[in-house]
């Protein structure tokens, strides 16, 4: 009986392995590099942290957010992700957004709207990364 018992347990355990839940762990760590990225990106250009208006950071912090984006979408190009590359594509355009924006008022966001913007922003990365937990299956 125990190794009836045994036997059971393995062969559920293998369904659930071969049939369980998928997910794609990279598409996941992607968003959640691009979203830890792109808060601190908002933290840094607050003005209530003490910082100023510095155009060469902020270029050179624009340059590195969009290498950051055009690896996620390599990779999700790749995988034929096409659910994650609507997500990528939505939040790279905020990115820019964001870029463009403190570009053309020259000055750093206040500690308010930073809150308010990175709350929004941080539950559409949350959606993003969640959906590539499920993502396997909607593959091209």
């Amino acid at each position: 009986m125990k190794r009836l018992l045994g036997c059971a347990v393995l062969l559920v355990n293998m369904l659930f392995i071969a049939c369980g839940p998928h997910f794609d762990q990279e598409g996941a760590d992607h968003f959640t590099g691009l979203k830890a990225y792109h808060m601190n990106f908002i933290d840094r250009f607050t003005g209530d942290t003490g910082g100023t208006y510095d155009d060469a950071t902020l270029t050179s912090a624009c340059t590195r957010g969009v290498q950051e984006f055009d690896n996620a979408k390599a990779y999700m190009e790749s995988e034929r992700d096409k659910q994650g590359l609507k997500a990528l594509a939505y939040l790279r355009e905020q990115f820019d957004k964001d870029c463009s924006f403190l570009r053309s008022v020259e000055k750093l966001y206040s500690k308010s709207y930073a809150d308010e913007h990175k709350a929004a922003l941080g539950a559409n990365y949350d959606h993003a990364i969640a959906a590539e937990y499920g993502a396997v299956g909607d593959r091209e």
